[in-house]
């Protein structure tokens, strides 16, 4: 924490302890390994205010993909979760849940999926529509991420924005074959 302290702004700061207790939260309810989800949530944005020139640095240095040169919003999970990897040692499942913490992806973990879906509901989060996939991620939190994703494309495509990242949109596909799947086991 004093890390993070030194690192981020008052804000983000704040916001990471609120990912960390929501996925807390989620965490229980679901059964998943709360300590390892903590840590996770609470490194998730651990670079997300170093800047561009920096954070493009570190894609080339850990030779990620260069579609994420210039695009702090999508590159902060990949770079955090390399640092996290490289430097720290930490597990691949928290490794795994800082680096698709934004973009989520096809397959994802229970722990990966709380981290992400923390990360858009925790209680700083203000935007239409938080509400109603807060209470959803308490009732299902397939049917929370597939929202979170859904809420996201449209948000980009709002501000004129087309290009969504490829892990995002095989999310989405994923999301609703699981759901798809489970509305045909019961009917």
């Amino acid at each position: 924490d004093d890390y993070l302290k030194h690192v981020l702004k008052p804000r983000r700061y704040i916001h990471s302890l609120g990912v960390a207790d929501m996925a807390g939260e989620l965490a229980s309810i679901y059964g998943a390994d709360v300590k390892k989800i903590k840590i996770a949530a609470r490194a998730h944005d651990m670079v997300k205010e170093i800047g561009t020139e920096n954070m493009n640095t570190l894609i080339k240095k850990f030779k990620i993909n260069d579609s994420y040169l210039g695009n702090d919003n999508l590159s902060h999970g990949k770079v955090a979760a390399k640092i996290l990897e490289k430097q720290v040692m930490l597990n691949r499942e928290i490794v795994d849940a800082v680096s698709f913490h934004t973009t989520a992806r096809e397959g994802m973990s229970l722990m990966e999926k709380i981290v992400f879906l923390a990360d858009a509901i925790e209680e700083n989060r203000t935007y239409d529509g938080v509400d109603e996939i807060r209470d959803l991620a308490f009732e299902n939190i397939d049917a929370a991420c597939l929202k979170v994703l859904e809420n996201t494309v449209q948000h980009l495509a709002d501000k004129g924005i087309k290009k969504i990242d490829r892990d995002s949109i095989k999310a989405i596909c994923w999301f609703k074959e699981i759901l798809n799947k489970r509305r045909g086991d019961k009917a």
